[in-house]
């Protein structure tokens, strides 16, 4: 079992998420304690804009690296200087465009922000097949050194700036050195280097499965940054600092969970002709999800405020609310951990009709959430979750011929589970708040739902991952 490559490469996924996401959340503790949301939020608008480039991190093509059982050199350096040519583009489209942006949002700041970001494009281009190769061949424990030490030093970075008096451009430029700082490492860390070889014939035969994930990536990323875009231009700069760093803690439990998205594609494209295996597979990491993910996530919802408090102070108190709004909506986006069945079954056409669909109604509604300001945007949110999850959840699981009565018998442990934690968190909180005069009575809920969640976790420990283990064999 210790010498599986797959369960290492699961081991190592995690390790690399959970260890990244604790350094990030200390850096951003001490810099958010620092800086106050506007500084959040100037940034906060340039990265719409940058986030473009993530599309560009997946097109495709590098997917194909993954999905094939074997790649030859022309392959792989074609894939490369694919992607650094659409690297370079974008990075000359949005340095020259920053301007414009600017003067959209009258602000020199963000059109600074934007035309230092864009570099970003082209850096993170460039390490987009060493990264595959890596997954591949279940070599996380590699990326894990890489952006380990990537993390740190930016994270450093971006503190000593800051205490040298810097702002959003302390911000600006701990975003960037990440990116330096992970194309130096892949480079150097890496066995596999391009050959000056470029085959258009590999793309135009593959071009319609690059094609449909680039078009279902650029739908996701207008679903997903229409509320920023909303937020900074007709509720403000601060508000949007307030929104995104919301936003950006709600992740969290979210990234632990896809962490594992890259190794469980390479997974599920490992046992793409067993269905029985895949049903396993899908039905045990939803137990996961039920059992750990969501009583976690209920966890902090109960004890937000005061977390807030002591962790990021005063002045982000405003924080609270929306955070944990977009927690329920991180609890039900969690499903979607199954629709990694798509790539491996090569049926990203129909992903992509029910992203089209299910996008295209998100936007709407968040758009028109926008006349309630704010807290409209937020509601709009949790419902465009729903509407993202189901269908696309439902459909992945007749891909694979998984039984619904079957699957949700198999489930009856674990809704009874959380079901049974979250009511125990509420009742406490309940008593606390309404029924016992004390001024510390946050106090005493942290500590009694601590308690409960910590025993709630001896008493399900290892049940569902034990089961995986034991499938990846």
């Amino acid at each position: 079992m210790k010498n599986s490559p797959i369960f290492s490469g699961l081991q190592w996924s995690l390790v690399d998420k959970v260890v990244g996401i604790a350094l990030q959340l200390l850096f951003t503790i001490v810099l958010a304690r620092l800086l106050d949301p506007e500084a959040y939020g100037i940034i906060g608008t340039a990265l719409i804009f940058i986030s473009i480039g993530e599309l560009f991190n997946e097109i495709g093509f590098s997917g194909l690296l993954i999905q094939k059982d074997s790649s030859t050199i022309e392959e792989k350096s074609t894939i490369f200087w694919f992607y650094i040519f659409s690297g370079s583009i974008w990075t000359v489209l949005l340095f020259f465009t920053s301007g414009f942006i600017g003067d959209y949002y009258n602000s020199s700041e963000i059109a600074l922000c934007t035309k230092i970001l864009s570099f970003t494009f082209l850096l993170n281009a460039s390490i987009q097949v060493h990264e595959k190769l890596l997954i591949k061949s279940f070599n996380t424990k590699r990326i894990f050194q890489i952006r380990f030490f990537s993390i740190l030093l930016s994270g450093t970075l971006g503190i000593v700036m800051t205490y040298w008096g810097m702002t959003y451009m302390a911000l600006t430029l701990q975003y960037l050195s990440k990116s330096v700082f992970n194309f130096i490492l892949f480079w150097l860390f890496s066995s596999w280097s391009p050959s000056f070889i470029f085959d258009y014939s590999y793309i135009k035969k593959n071009r319609k499965f690059g094609t449909n994930l680039m078009l279902i990536n650029w739908v996701n990323y207008v679903a997903r940054n229409i509320d920023k875009f909303l937020v900074s231009k007709l509720i403000g700069i601060r508000e949007l600092g307030i929104y995104t760093k919301a936003f950006q803690f709600s992740k969290i439990p979210l990234t632990i969970l896809f962490s594992l998205d890259g190794i469980i594609f390479s997974t599920f494209s490992y046992y793409k002709k067993e269905n029985e295996k895949l049903q396993l597979l899908i039905t045990n990491f939803t137990k996961i999800i039920l059992q750990i993910l969501f009583p976690l996530i209920v966890f902090i919802i109960i004890n937000l405020e005061l977390m807030v408090n002591i962790i990021l102070g005063d002045q982000w108190s405003a924080i609270v609310w929306p955070l944990q709004m977009m927690l329920i909506g991180v609890s039900i986006l969690s499903l979607n951990m199954v629709s990694n069945t798509f790539k491996p079954l090569n049926k990203l056409n129909i992903e992509l009709k029910i992203s089209l669909a299910t996008r295209s109604l998100s936007i709407l509604i968040l758009v028109s959430s926008s006349f309630w300001g704010l807290e409209g945007i937020i509601y709009a949110y949790l419902l465009s979750c729903i509407i993202n999850t189901g269908p696309k959840f439902i459909t992945a699981m007749k891909l694979i011929d998984l039984n619904f009565k079957r699957f949700f018998n198999d489930l009856k442990f674990s809704i009874l589970f959380s079901s049974l934690l979250l009511a125990s968190f509420c009742i406490l909180k309940f008593i606390f708040t309404n029924l016992i005069s004390t001024t510390n009575y946050n106090w005493y809920i942290l500590g009694l739902t601590t308690v409960v969640f910590l025993v709630a976790l001896k008493i399900n420990r290892g049940m569902s991952i034990s089961t995986i283990k034991n499938l990846l064999k």
